[in-house]
């Protein structure tokens, strides 16, 4: 039997989990400001493959040797200048980096195993945005033993609002732009999110739908977490998003500690230009609550509310 070989990466890779519209895009600048990173990168091939592996299209073998090599290349491609995006706004652009021109000098770099040499002297930080990746922590710490997972948690009801006006629970997977794994059901399509559970999934209104995903979401990533081995559940981090962005110093404080490394100058410009500290207000939840409860049924809005006990319980651990 054939058995696949790839070699892991085994610097210091951190995925920056959590469910779409989390909160993500705050925490990668923020990670990427630290003293010793890299820019912050997002392979939504990574994360497809993944996808395909939960609804049995990819086995686990071939899963892993797959996601090796797409990091080796991943970093490799980084550490020359390749694929550099140069985009203004785009979190994962060089203008978002500390020094953007660590970045325009590499293209000048020559290729070749040297590179590789360099990147093991450097000790640096890979932080990687991952969608949903505490859930998929297993495959996770297989590929990559040495790596870390910040999961980002954010309020219920902030989700579904932005799910339900994203049109998630519609034909958003449809979509060109969409890069979430889907498949045909019945002749209709549907999100991997869905895989189990199809019938249900098509029986629900569109908002019905956001909030029985985000809650079977929410689910699977405790239960992911609550199996793994101690040693992968100290590489876990969890962060707020309305804290991390309500309280930035205090949370940051935390993530230096767990990554081992320092803040620097520009994370204080992350912070400005994210608005952190800011103030959230209880009004505008409860709008969105509103906003909510006029398009889901009573069900849905009882699990909606299960979801907010829970997440408050959280807090309070």
């Amino acid at each position: 039997m054939l058995h696949l070989n790839k070699k892991s990466f085994e610097h210091d890779v951190v995925f920056l989990s959590g469910l779409t519209r989390s909160g993500k895009t705050l925490l990668c600048p923020i990670v990427s400001s630290f003293n010793n990173s890299e820019k912050v990168n997002l392979e939504p091939n990574f994360e497809n493959l993944i996808e395909l592996a939960h609804v049995n299209c990819i086995k686990e073998e071939a899963l892993i040797y797959l996601l090796r090599s797409h990091m080796n290349l991943m970093v490799y491609n980084d550490a020359i200048g390749r694929n550099v995006n140069f985009r203004p706004n785009d979190y994962t652009g060089v203008w978002n980096y500390v020094n953007p021109l660590t970045y325009i000098h590499r293209v000048k770099k020559s290729d070749g195993n040297d590179v590789y040499a360099d990147i093991k002297k450097s000790k640096r930080l890979f932080p990687l945005m991952l969608h949903d990746g505490l859930w998929h922590a297993e495959y996770i710490f297989k590929a990559f033993p040495s790596s870390k997972i910040i999961h980002m948690q954010r309020h219920p009801i902030d989700l579904a609002y932005s799910w339900i006006n994203k049109g998630y629970g519609g034909d958003f997977f449809e979509d060109l732009r969409s890069h979430t794994v889907s498949y045909l059901f019945n002749n209709q399509v549907v999100p991997y999110y869905a895989f189990g559970w199809e019938e249900e999934y098509l029986s629900l209104s569109e908002a019905d739908r956001v909030i029985h995903m985000i809650n079977k979401l929410i689910n699977l990533h405790v239960n992911t977490y609550n199996k793994l081995d101690e040693k992968y559940q100290e590489k876990v981090l969890f962060v707020n998003h309305q804290e991390l962005a309500s309280e930035p110093h205090k949370v940051t404080k935390n993530v230096e500690i767990f990554l081992g490394s320092k803040i620097t100058e520009h994370t204080q410009e992350v912070f400005n230009r994210e608005d952190c500290p800011r103030e959230f207000n209880d009004d505008d939840r409860m709008n969105k609550l509103q906003y909510i409860q006029s398009h889901s049924s009573i069900g849905a809005l009882k699990l909606l509310n299960d979801m907010i006990n829970e997440y408050h319980n959280q807090l309070r651990v």
